[in-house]
């Protein structure tokens, strides 16, 4: 998810979800600034408010506001380990095999030698068994084409029944997302329903992160953080074709521009109980938001006139 990819701000959710999914043990994003040197620093400081290389996220708004999201995802676990384990058999004569026929420098040797469907990753954990005896499967098990791809927890769903237009959703108690081509579909994840409006790429992302209380006990207090990224370039930035590949060296310059989502968001808390708040560029609370009624919730609009890439929201006891 290299910049200027106009879709990369996914990133950081879609890594985070699935590699909790796996059990993972920790995740490194490269890189939080890859330059290494004070080379491209022209004005003493690393704040140059505009992204300029393919690898750099501190500078990336849509991506560093995603990764906060994302850390709630994979550091409490808020997606759960695969239920299922599949474990092929890997052992060292197999991988000095494997390193000496097909291996290469970016790919020595490696679980994707054994071709194993990209499906396995999206439902259940995929692991190699190097014992010198290994206990597991000699070759990857063929899955079908079922769609859409629902992890065996239920939590995370990959469809791509849609060509073209495909969509992941994460629906846990305490966070709920939406990431990748709308079409035209409202999404009901619990009992929070996310409608997103027309957008330059009919993409975005829309994530939920409950830093206090949980979706599954709507009763009780809860302190929400949302995040809504879409199309996200540089001021002056141009591309080197319509397909939006490639800038060459014309990154542009400061500051970098994010797309305004326009959003329908339904929570199951009663509007009397509910604030919220639009978020400035330092996460304290900016404009306070309208919260209207809906069937047995509340509902937040949010358009240009409340442009901001998060926001937060309150809600207080019965």
């Amino acid at each position: 998810h290299a910049s200027p990819n106009t879709f990369s701000s996914e990133g950081p959710l879609l890594i985070a979800a699935y590699g909790a999914l796996q059990d993972w043990d920790g995740i490194y994003l490269f890189a939080y600034d890859a330059r290494h040197s004070d080379a491209h620093d022209t004005d003493g400081d690393w704040d140059s408010g505009f992204f300029d290389n393919f690898f750099d996220m501190n500078q990336h708004p849509s991506k560093m506001v995603n990764t906060a999201l994302a850390a709630n995802l994979f550091r409490r676990a808020d997606v759960a380990p695969a239920e299922q384990q599949i474990r092929v058999n890997f052992n060292a004569e197999r991988e000095l095999g494997i390193l000496a026929s097909r291996g290469s420098a970016w790919n020595v040797a490696n679980a994707s030698h054994l071709n194993p469907s990209p499906r396995l990753a999206h439902t259940h954990r995929l692991a190699l068994d190097t014992d010198d005896a290994p206990q597991g499967l000699d070759e990857p098990p063929a899955m079908d084409n079922t769609q859409p791809l629902v992890s065996d927890t239920g939590q995370l769903t990959w469809d791509l029944s849609r060509t073209g237009k495909g969509v992941v959703l994460v629906d846990t108690e305490h966070s709920k997302a939406v990431i990748g081509f709308i079409d035209g579909r409202e999404f009901t994840l619990g009992g929070v329903t996310i409608a997103v409006g027309g957008t330059e790429q009919d993409w975005a992302t829309v994530a939920l992160s409950a830093q206090k209380g949980s979706f599954d006990q709507p009763e009780a207090p809860a302190r929400l953080l949302l995040a809504t990224t879409g199309l996200t370039d540089n001021t002056g930035m141009q591309w080197t074709s319509a397909a939006r590949n490639s800038v060459g060296t014309r990154w542009g310059r400061k500051p970098s521009r994010v797309e305004v989502i326009p959003l329908t968001l339904t929570l199951p808390y009663a509007a009397e109980r509910v604030s919220a708040w639009t978020l400035n560029a330092t996460g304290q609370r900016a404009q306070s938001l309208e919260v209207h009624g809906a069937d047995n919730g509340s509902r937040l609009e949010l358009n240009g006139a409340t442009g901001s890439l998060w926001y937060e929201i309150d809600v207080q006891a019965p």
